[in-house]
């Protein structure tokens, strides 16, 4: 109970949407401000998970055409470790599609669909925070609730697939956590 608990936490300073400095790993724009974090995915089998993550522009608007994408987090290989999606994985953890919709002086909106959850599209939005930095964060239903998507875990089942889904957020009208089981 005491290690879920961390783990829950671990994710939650991970997800929390506060820009950081573009990574300079070869796929991020060169004149891009900032790499905003959106959300995980997670799964039964290892500690590594899904980081999505909105490249943002100097305004906190979104940047490109493009601008969510998502990489792994490799926690079983060290805290700071990441590695691209690999084609083969990008059917399970990858985005369906997505369509900048606004793109303001001080934020924008992206429409996303993942296509482990296409029946439930994301709105991310962007905005410039009070102490001049950039934040997003990526809104869907959950459990009937608006909320802001905090994380999918994937319960794989023997010996290949999906069990079913769990979705995590909060609410965005009062905060609380709120959660839904969702088959694949």
């Amino acid at each position: 109970m005491i290690s879920a608990l961390c783990a829950l936490l671990a994710l939650a300073v991970l997800a929390t949407p506060s820009a950081t400095h573009a990574a300079s790993d070869g796929n991020t724009p060169s004149n891009a401000n900032a790499s905003a974090p959106l959300f995980s995915i997670s799964k039964t089998e290892n500690r590594n998970y899904v980081q999505f993550v909105e490249h943002l522009d100097a305004t906190c608007a979104p940047f490109g055409t493009a601008p969510v994408h998502a990489y792994w987090r490799m926690l079983e290989h060290g805290p700071a470790a990441i590695e691209p999606l690999l084609s083969r994985e990008e059917p399970a953890y990858g985005l369906a599609s997505q369509s900048v919709i606004e793109r303001g002086e001080a934020g924008g909106v992206v429409r996303v669909t993942l296509r482990a959850l296409s029946s439930a599209p994301l709105l991310v939005e962007s905005r410039r925070r009070a102490d001049g930095g950039c934040e997003a964060s990526a809104r869907t239903s959950i459990a009937g609730v608006d909320a802001r998507l905090f994380n999918v875990h994937a319960v794989l089942k023997w010996p290949f697939g999906i069990a079913r889904l769990l979705v995590s957020g909060w609410s965005l009208a009062d905060g609380r956590p709120v959660r839904d089981s969702r088959a694949p």
